[in-house]
């Protein structure tokens, strides 16, 4: 468990600027039709770091994954925050959803793992599939299988290596062998994610490190020791106090310019190097350590030259 009010190392690098995103009313966004979208996204690609989807869904709305997959089409340089929950989805089909999306956006998808999603729970308060109660200490344990699950099949594992007709190292496919609220074996059907992991953005800290969010979302100045703090606010003021390692704006479609146009003026200010290729990389999050590849449970048998050709 990380500790609030206490100092920590700055995860990024100390000459980089706070990472800035926008969130965009939910039920804006879903009047929005495929020509809208790709505006919004065109205006805010190169220019803020990630746009928040779904964190503000109560009714029935478009699936931010759906905008998402979207907008892509569009952008070179713009992250996708994805909100979803395990309310209804599995966590394997959450998974190879948001793994997807990580491919389709080449390297820009994040996910803000949520307790909850009113606008598909119909009502209930449990999992669909544990019956398990919604809540961080849930949430958390989702996180980890979903984790896990990236894990299970590294993208650098597809050698398409025609000499010796290898398409897949297999030796590194191992099962995810999720054992906790979900039994998961695993792997995923397709390969890891296009960045080192996909960024996992949250409200909180939760009980187990595998659990934790890599960012955590507050709407007060907090220190959290390991992890960087996004500070929600309102477009007023771009300057980042010592606690936060960024800022998510939250306005409205007509205030769009406007935030465009101050995020271009602060950055000129601040004489921001170029975006990252990665939303990973533009949060200045570390890539996790090596999988130990002999402490887990291989699927397939070592791949033989010439058995499978390329």
């Amino acid at each position: 468990m990380s500790d609030l009010g206490h100092p920590r190392p700055h995860p990024t690098d100390p000459a980089r600027r706070g990472s800035i995103g926008v969130a965009i009313r939910d039920s804006e966004v879903a009047a929005l039709d495929a020509r809208g979208i790709a505006s919004v996204a065109s205006r805010l690609d190169g220019v803020v770091d990630y746009w928040v989807l779904g964190s503000q869904r109560s009714a029935p709305a478009v699936d931010p994954t759906v905008v998402t997959a979207i907008a892509a089409r569009y952008t070179a340089r713009l992250g996708y925050v994805v909100a979803a929950s395990v309310h209804r989805d599995h966590p394997y089909n959450l998974a190879r959803r948001l793994l997807s999306l990580d491919h389709a956006t080449r390297g820009q998808l994040g996910w803000l793992a949520t307790d909850s999603d009113p606008a598909i729970g119909f009502g209930t308060t449990g999992d669909s599939w544990t019956d398990h109660r919604l809540g961080p200490d849930h949430t958390s344990a989702a996180i980890g299988a979903v984790r896990a699950l990236w894990r299970s099949w590294p993208l650098d594992s597809v050698v398409a290596d025609r000499k010796r007709g290898i398409f897949v190292d297999t030796e590194r496919v191992t099962a995810a062998d999720v054992d906790d609220r979900y039994r998961i074996a695993g792997p995923l059907p397709l390969p890891g994610p296009r960045q080192s992991a996909i960024p996992v953005f949250g409200r909180g800290i939760g009980p187990t490190s595998d659990g934790n969010p890599d960012v955590v979302l507050s709407e007060i100045f907090v220190e959290l020791r390991d992890h960087p703090v996004v500070h929600v606010n309102a477009l007023d003021d771009l300057t980042l106090p010592d606690a936060a390692d960024g800022q998510l704006l939250t306005v409205s479609l007509g205030a769009l310019d406007d935030a465009v146009a101050a995020v271009r003026h602060h950055r000129k200010q601040q004489g921001d190097p170029p975006l990252a290729p990665t939303l990973r990389a533009r949060l200045g999050l570390p890539t996790p350590p090596a999988l130990d590849l002999d402490a887990r449970r291989r699927i397939f048998p070592t791949a033989v030259p010439v058995a499978g050709r390329v």
